[in-house]
């Protein structure tokens, strides 16, 4: 019994009687409707689980029909499509004594979400977002920026080399031809002569 440990006795007033009980005793002494103690139910739970849960997994529902379950067994079944909940796919199923319980099915994977019903999104309606993703990587300057390439591992602007040098900024006083990008590159000796 569970409380065998537990000896510790105790009085209880029953129509002014008191009575001696013990810890180990009371499962025993308490009935249930159908007019077995709770000792022999949990007795029984205790021998229909087998003290394990068993997971089996099964090719069809005609399989899982088929066992002799316990409590508690888990069932997989590969192809669930007779359960009339089941469209297609597998589910997974718990005895819980008198009848199986699906509890997950493949089915209930494949998520579909509206983005109105989304909790918690960006306030970004769905085409600014598509919009900003595809405009993710453009510039307005993007024809000067195609400028640059690179051969023989050296960086080149529009064909010409660039070497790099002492870091230079570029004035407000720079010719007015200046691109828009903002990017001017002179020649480092025209920045030395100056």
């Amino acid at each position: 019994m569970p409380y065998d440990n537990l000896n510790i006795d105790f009085l209880v007033n029953v129509g002014g009687t008191y009575k001696k009980y013990n810890f180990s005793t009371i499962a025993e002494l308490v009935q249930m409707t159908d007019g077995t103690s709770v000792q022999a139910a949990i007795d029984s739970i205790m021998t229909d689980m087998d003290a394990t849960q068993h997971v089996i997994f099964v090719a069809d529902i005609d399989a899982r029909d088929e066992l002799t379950p316990k409590i508690g067994d888990l069932v997989y079944v590969i192809d669930a499509s007779d359960d009339s909940t089941v469209t297609e796919g597998w589910a997974k199923y718990l005895w819980e004594g008198t009848e199986w319980l699906k509890t997950a099915e493949g089915e209930s994977l494949d998520v579909s979400l509206n983005w109105a019903d989304i909790l918690g999104k960006p306030s970004s309606t769905v085409s600014q977002i598509d919009a900003a993703v595809a405009n993710s990587h453009t510039h307005t300057n993007k024809t000067d920026l195609d400028k640059f390439s690179e051969a023989d591992s050296v960086l080149q602007y529009d064909g010409v080399p660039v070497q790099l040098g002492p870091l230079v900024v570029v004035s407000a006083d720079e010719p007015t031809d200046q691109p828009e990008s903002g990017i001017w590159l002179r020649p480092i000796e025209t920045i030395i002569e100056d």
